[in-house]
């Protein structure tokens, strides 16, 4: 049993054929969301499309890791560019309520929120917010945690709340990531 489980699991790990082996494709991040080229595709935008994504970000991210949204947001982003599509074509926002408000906030807070913890989100938000990705906060939510808007981290907004933030996204034809 424990032999077929290996085999098994080091089939799962060969390549695929026709897809591009290296794990380090990051035209836009380069320490974030590293994607894989496809080079085969053939259900690919129109040339006139934009593209706009949103995530939902409400649970704490692992300890001392970026957060798995933020590296998503990166991910889309570098797969997409990547990918031959013009950065300017390509509109990202994260959504962040719940446990997951104090990963935007400053060195300060979060260690105070965290056992002294440093914030693995910092460097991540830089990068996304630099390149025109929005992070979103839920008044609500920044309310419940004690989050006041100097306590966040530059670049990041505040909503009224995350259905607003949504609602406003959508109503501007984003998606909404489904998972």
């Amino acid at each position: 049993m424990m032999r077929a489980i290996t085999i098994g699991l080091l089939m799962l790990a060969q390549p695929v054929p026709g897809l591009a082996q290296s794990r380090n494709y990051a035209p836009v991040f380069a320490d974030i969301g590293r994607a894989v080229p496809v080079p085969d595709a053939d259900f690919l935008p129109t040339d006139s499309m934009v593209l706009k994504h949103s995530y939902d970000m409400a649970e704490k991210a692992p300890d001392g890791a970026v957060h798995p949204a933020l590296q998503s947001a990166a991910r889309f982003m570098n797969m997409t560019v990547g990918n031959g599509m013009a950065a300017n074509r390509v509109k990202v926002a994260v959504v962040v309520h719940g446990p997951a408000s104090v990963d935007l906030t400053n060195a300060a807070f979060y260690a105070g929120k965290r056992e002294g913890k440093t914030n693995p989100n910092v460097a991540a938000i830089a990068a996304l917010t630099k390149a025109g990705v929005q992070i979103i906060l839920c008044g609500q939510a920044a309310a419940g945690h004690g989050i006041e808007k100097s306590d966040l981290l530059p670049g990041v907004k505040l909503s009224w709340a995350a259905s607003t933030a949504h609602a406003i996204l959508q109503a501007d034809g984003y998606s909404l990531n489904p998972f």
